[in-house]
């Protein structure tokens, strides 16, 4: 069953289907939001839902800019920070269920 509002939210109380072959068609003046909150759960291809995962720290940089030496402990430190970046991503796009 669906209720309709006032405010032209649709809510349903069951599972929405659509049919095989058939498309989402969104309009494009302002685009469309899935998940509107931080809180919202959200989960795909049979994943539990989750909120939104935090961010990501950014990973840093080894500045090698006029210099003929590279700082071996800074480059394997800088090359750890990318490495526990990157995992970090992975790790919340599977968790998201979008990647294996």
């Amino acid at each position: 069953y669906a209720i309709y509002t006032k405010a032209g939210t649709v809510r349903f109380g069951d599972d929405v289907v659509i049919a095989d072959g058939k498309n989402i068609v969104l309009d494009t003046s302002t685009g469309t939001q899935i998940g509107t909150g931080t809180s919202q759960l959200l989960g795909f291809y049979g994943a539990t839902p989750v909120n939104q995962p935090d961010t990501v720290s950014d990973a840093a940089t080894q500045d090698l800019t006029g210099t003929d030496t590279v700082d071996q402990t800074k480059l394997e430190a800088d090359l750890t920070s990318v490495k526990n970046a990157v995992n970090t991503v992975i790790d919340r796009l599977q968790e998201l269920g979008l990647v294996a």
